[in-house]
């Protein structure tokens, strides 16, 4: 069995969270293509319909398990090239080239895992995933990355902090 994998709510890289704790991240591309943003797309990363955007979906692992499915927009003009996402993360890549992210909305939520799903992340058809949905931006509110990833529930770990007004 895979042990947990804990991570707190920040925007940081997967693949510096893995390392840091102590995990080796590997990255298997499974698409990259060039896309025209449609209404929806265009709607969710504040673009104009039509804009290139770069979709990407990565199988990660983590000391050899199938940890989870991770699908990526990205305006085109600040994508890595397929060869830079096969070697690392995503954030690693922004920050090496001077992309600087200040934020994001993130959304938490459970669902199960479809078939195809469930081949890919070797889990039970059905079985529980974490669902993150996430739109993080850069320093002029651009939204660099759109992001819909799916992780194993029996592998993953969220800890949010809590803070009481005085």
């Amino acid at each position: 069995m895979p042990r947990v994998f804990q991570r707190d709510p920040s925007l940081a890289s997967l693949s510096d969270d893995l390392r840091a704790a102590g995990r080796e991240p590997r990255t298997d591309v499974l698409q990259y293509r060039v896309v025209f943003a449609d209404s929806g797309l265009a709607g969710d990363m504040h673009c104009q319909e039509g804009k290139e955007i770069v979709a990407l979906e990565r199988l990660r692992w983590a000391e050899g398990n199938r940890m989870g499915i991770m699908r990526n927009w990205i305006p085109a003009d600040l994508a890595p090239s397929l060869t830079a996402i096969s070697s690392g993360g995503l954030y690693d890549f922004f920050k090496s080239h001077g992309i600087v992210l200040r934020g994001g909305v993130q959304r938490i939520s459970a669902r199960s895992a479809t078939p195809t799903e469930a081949e890919l992340l070797h889990v039970a058809s059905g079985a529980p995933l974490l669902r993150v949905r996430r739109s993080a931006y850069d320093e002029s509110g651009r939204v660099v990355d759109l992001a819909d990833h799916l992780y194993d529930a029996e592998q993953y770990d969220l800890t949010l902090p809590l803070n009481f007004p005085a």
